[in-house]
């Protein structure tokens, strides 16, 4: 999870727009404070010598972010 702030002056003008993309926005002292999710995925490789007991070499060799899709509004 991430943290952003906006000003509330900004979020309260384009409330909806923010929604979309931002879970529980909260609106204190003219600052709004939203949160984002985002899943990210990555690929390893690594190396175990059973018999020492050891990892030999570890090393990651992909990473990447799921973009998150639009959030579509269930309460109406």
């Amino acid at each position: 999870m991430s943290a952003s702030q906006a000003a509330g002056g900004r979020y309260s003008s384009a409330a909806s727009e923010f929604d979309e993309h931002f879970l529980n926005a909260e609106l204190n002292d003219g600052v709004a404070t939203l949160e984002i999710y985002q899943r990210c995925y990555f690929e390893a490789e690594l190396f175990f010598d059973q018999t020492s007991e050891d990892f030999l070499s570890a090393s990651i060799k992909l990473t990447a972010v799921h973009r998150r899709l639009r959030r579509i509004d269930t309460t109406s």
